[in-house]
């Protein structure tokens, strides 16, 4: 079972950053089945499946405002998340946006009323049409979803709709604004929350390895020139935030890690950065395994770096 708090990198995090703030990330005493319900700064709640341990984590993140909430990502289809998310928010009107098109993330796509993706025709049409069982053999998606799916199916048909670049989602007293950068997929989106100074950065960041490498009709098709792109386009933001928030190993860290980021993959851009060559689970494929500030970052054997 995950527990962020046994998180090394979790604990570092909390350590070197302000005592007021740190007090704010915390177990909530709502208690859940399938879920561990923790409150983080700037009133967020982060959902970690029980059934993950620290190096599986694929959190969600849900935020309130004073008339409606957003739920980021609907995770990997363990237990009732729909019922824990309405219990939580009350009559309050739900939003659900996806940092992008991969499995892990959408699990409970076609739950909601109100689902939103960026405007990116394949990956919606890849998600809204649902995945087999066949397609996920490789991944850990569950399977004690609790609501009927039909025979073969690990995830349900969805109706998700298209955002632009730029959307602003108003939910009363505080707004999310929706990024497109692509280059991890092509749907590929982080949120920015003004008030607080946080950046929902989906899996552009991870304390694991960051994935720049696939091109597939699962995972679509990765870029690391666009990757760096969508950086350079991130950077006014992560220069106005505090703190990032993604879903996997560890899921939080101060805005200043981007910039880690950006000057790794730009290193690897250059040709500074030696690789070494290894076999990816998910693409079932040799990858290039560059490491750099702490980071493991895997781009295609064919690119140019």
């Amino acid at each position: 079972m995950a527990d962020l708090f046994s998180d090394e990198r979790f604990c570092r995090f909390l350590s070197e950053i302000d005592a007021s703030d740190a007090a704010k990330f915390q177990l909530s005493e709502i208690k859940d089945d399938h879920y561990d319900i923790y409150e983080f700064y700037g009133d967020v709640y982060c959902l970690v499946s029980k059934w993950e341990d620290n190096e599986s984590i694929s959190a969600l993140y849900l935020i309130e405002g004073e008339e409606k909430a957003i739920l980021i990502d609907t995770g990997m289809g363990s237990g009732d998340i729909p019922q824990l998310i309405f219990r939580l928010i009350g009559e309050k009107e739900l939003i659900v946006v996806y940092t992008h098109e991969h499995f892990d993330h959408v699990a409970f796509a076609g739950y909601y009323e109100n689902e939103y993706m960026m405007d990116v025709e394949e990956s919606i049409e890849r998600v809204n049409a649902g995945f087999t069982a066949d397609e996920l053999s490789i991944s850990s998606v569950r399977t004690d979803n609790p609501y009927p799916l039909e025979g073969g199916r690990a995830t349900a048909t969805a109706n998700i709709k298209p955002m632009e670049d730029g959307t602003v989602f108003e939910l009363g007293g505080r707004s999310l604004k929706a990024i497109h950068t692509p280059g991890h997929s092509p749907a590929s989106t982080c949120y920015y929350d003004e008030k607080y100074g946080l950046l929902f950065v989906g899996d552009i960041f991870s304390h694991g390895n960051i994935f720049i490498h696939f091109d597939d009709d699962i995972f679509m098709k990765s870029d690391l020139d666009t990757f760096i792109k969508s950086l350079d386009k991130l950077m006014p933001y992560v220069q106005k935030s505090k703190y990032i928030y993604f879903p996997h190993l560890s899921v939080v860290d101060t805005a200043q890690q981007m910039v880690v980021l950006k000057d790794a993959v730009e290193s690897i851009r250059a040709g500074k950065v030696q690789y070494k060559v290894i076999y990816n689970d998910y693409s079932q494929s040799d990858v290039k395994c560059y490491s750099i500030h702490g980071l493991e970052i895997l781009v295609a054997l064919d690119s140019e770096t």
